[in-house]
């Protein structure tokens, strides 16, 4: 919630973005959700939307990413 903390204090969104680490754009969202809905507006929903990926799929994905690219040379 570091982002409401700094939104409350007034600081600006440049600011805000240097302070997290985070783009510009990425806190212009943040702060357009926190101006409609406080802080609440700001928690985490999970992880993203359905993959596109079938359940067989995401599984070899997973394993060529272990196996890392030195085994594909």
């Amino acid at each position: 919630m570091q982002a409401a903390d700094l939104f409350e204090q007034g600081m600006r969104q440049s600011k805000v973005a240097e302070v997290l680490g985070v783009t510009p754009q990425a806190v212009s969202l943040w702060r357009r959700a926190w101006a409609e809905g406080g802080r609440e507006a700001l928690l985490s929903r999970g992880p993203g939307g359905n993959s596109y990926l079938s359940v067989e799929q995401e599984r070899e994905l997973d394993g060529l990413l272990r196996a890392g690219p030195t085994a594909y040379g």
